[in-house]
C-alpha cells in the first residue's frame, strides 16, 4: 500500500459531525417500530395519568391602569411597573390574599392571581385561574377594588382604572392536556430510540471514517465516493453508473476525479501501470467504480484497457450497458481466442477505451486467473497502454485469494460499500460511511 502523509494527515484532522449525526440516525432506523410502539405507549400512559385527575380551569383576566395621586404620566408608568414587580411579594405577604377572601365570604381565595406589566406603560394586565368561572370573576373583581389598599403601603397611594373589558374563559382543557401528553410520550419515546440507535452503532467495531481505517489498518485513503442511486434499467441486474452520460451527479464525477488524481500520482511514483480494483464480497461496487475509474483516465487522455476478471459473476459488460457476446479473458486464457478477437473498443464520444469482458457464460475456473497465460498476456499487453485496469473477483470469496491471481506486478486497491459491515478481521469488507470508498 501506499501512503501520503499529507493528506494522511488532513483526514486526520477532520471531525465529520454529519457523518456522527447519520450514524445516530443509521441506529435509530433500525428501532423505528420500537419507537413507534414506545410513542404509542407513553402517550397513553400520560394521558390516562392526566385526565384522571383532570379539572379543568377558567380563566379570567383585565388590563387596568395604574395612576398615582400626582397623576403624572412618567409617575404612573413606574408605579405600573413597580407593582408587577413586587405583586408576586404582596400576594406572599398574604395582606392581599386575607383581604379578598373576606371581601367574598370564603376562608381562602378560591383561585390563582398573576399580575404583569406591560414596559413602558402604565397598563397592568390582572389574571385570575379558578376551577370555577364564576369565582374566577369574582376574585378578579375583588382584586381590582382591592389593590390599591395594599399597594399604598408599597408604592404610596393609587388607584386603578380598567381599560378593557374582561377576557374569560378555559385556561386549561382536556384538549390541551392530551396534546401536551402526547408531546411528551413522543419526546420521551425519540430520546430512549437515540439512545438505543447511539449503543447499537457503538456496540460494532467498524470502520466508520478515513481516521478509523488508518488507525487500524494504515492504509492511505484516496477519497469517498459519495450514495448514487440510480434508477435501474429494464430487465438489467442492477443500475449501472456511466459518468459519460448527461444525467450523472456532479458531487459523484468531482469525488472520482479526485480519485483519479491522486490514484494517477502514485502510479507515477511507482512507475505501475497495472492497477487491480477489488473489495470484499460482491455488490460493493467494486465494477462500477473500476469501469469509471478506466473511463475517468480516458477521458484525461490515457490509453487505458479495462479487463472484467470475475469470470464468475462478469458485470462490467452490464455496467457499461454493452450488448452482445465476447469471448472475454476466459477464451484468452483457455485459447478459443486471441487477445484482438476478444477486445472491444468502447467509444463515447472524444472518449475512447478498449475492453476484455470476462467470459460468455459464468464459470467457476477462478484458478485460471494465476495462470502462467494469464502473466504473460499482462507482460505483452502492459507495453501498447498507458494504463490495465483489472476487475478482479470479490477478496472473500472462494478459496483462492487475489494475491494468488496475478504474480505479476500490480498496484491494487480497495472499493468498499456504504453499508454497514463489522470489523472481524483485517481482511474483510472495509466502511467508510457515506458512500463507496477507494483506498490503495
Amino acid at each position: 500500500m501506499s501512503s501520503n502523509s499529507e493528506e494522511n494527515q488532513k483526514v486526520r484532522e477532520e471531525i465529520d459531525l454529519v457523518a456522527m449525526a447519520q450514524e445516530l440516525l443509521r441506529g435509530m432506523r433500525h428501532f423505528t417500530l420500537l419507537i413507534i410502539l414506545m410513542a404509542v405507549a407513553f402517550s397513553a400512559f400520560f394521558s390516562w395519568r392526566s385526565l384522571r385527575s383532570f379539572r379543568p380551569t377558567y380563566k379570567s383576566e383585565a388590563d387596568v391602569t395604574v395612576s398615582s395621586v400626582l397623576g403624572e404620566e412618567s409617575q404612573n408608568q413606574a408605579t405600573a411597573n413597580l407593582l408587577g414587580r413586587v405583586f408576586p411579594y404582596i400576594l406572599t405577604s398574604g395582606l392581599l390574599n386575607d383581604i379578598v377572601a373576606e371581601d367574598l365570604g370564603r376562608g381562602s381565595v378560591p383561585g390563582t392571581v398573576t399580575v404583569k406589566n406591560i414596559p413602558n406603560t402604565p397598563i397592568l394586565t390582572i389574571s385570575v385561574v379558578s376551577s370555577s368561572q364564576d369565582d374566577a370573576n369574582a376574585v378578579l373583581q375583588s382584586v381590582i377594588t382591592n389593590y390599591s389598599k395594599v399597594a399604598k403601603y408599597v408604592v404610596g397611594n393609587t388607584s386603578l382604572g380598567m381599560i378593557s373589558e374582561r377576557k374569560t374563559g378555559v385556561a386549561v382543557s382536556s384538549r390541551s392536556v392530551m396534546i401536551r401528553s402526547i408531546r411528551n410520550g413522543c419526546l420521551l419515546a425519540l430520546v430512549i430510540g437515540a439512545l438505543l440507535g447511539f449503543l447499537y452503532s457503538m456496540s460494532f467495531r467498524t470502520i466508520k471514517t478515513a481516521r478509523d481505517l488508518q488507525r487500524i489498518l494504515n492504509a492511505s485513503y484516496l477519497g469517498t465516493l459519495p450514495v448514487y442511486r440510480k434508477k435501474k434499467r429494464k430487465n438489467a441486474k442492477h443500475a449501472g453508473i456511466n459518468i459519460l452520460e448527461a444525467n450523472v451527479q456532479q458531487s459523484y464525477l468531482e469525488a472520482l476525479r479526485q480519485v483519479r488524481t491522486r490514484l494517477d500520482r502514485r502510479l507515477k511514483k511507482h512507475h505501475a501501470h497495472v492497477i487491480m480494483v477489488t473489495s470484499s464480497i460482491p455488490g460493493e461496487g467494486k465494477s462500477t467504480v473500476s469501469s469509471n475509474l478506466a473511463l475517468s483516465m480516458a477521458m484525461n487522455g490515457k490509453n487505458v484497457l479495462l479487463v472484467d476478471c470475475d469470470i464468475r459473476n462478469p458485470s462490467v459488460q452490464e455496467v457499461l450497458n454493452v450488448k452482445g457476446s465476447y469471448p472475454g479473458i476466459l477464451g484468452i486464457i483457455k485459447g478459443t481466442a486471441n487477445a484482438e478477437q476478444s477486445k472491444y473498443v468502447y467509444q463515447k464520444g472524444d472518449v475512447s477505451m478498449d475492453i476484455i469482458f470476462g467470459a460468455e457464460k459464468p464459470s467457476m475456473e477462478i484458478a485460471l486467473l494465476g495462470s502462467k497465460v494469464m502473466q504473460d498476456f499482462l507482460k505483452e499487453t502492459r507495453e501498447h497502454y498507458d494504463y490495465i485496469i483489472l476487475d478482479t473477483p470479490p477478496s472473500a470469496m472462494g478459496s483462492v485469494k487475489n494475491r494468488h491471481f496475478f504474480r505479476f506486478p500490480t498496484y491494487s486497491f480497495f472499493v468498499s460499500s456504504s453499508s454497514c459491515t463489522p470489523l472481524k478481521s483485517l481482511f474483510v469488507h472495509l466502511n467508510l460511511k457515506g458512500g463507496s470508498s477507494v483506498l490503495s
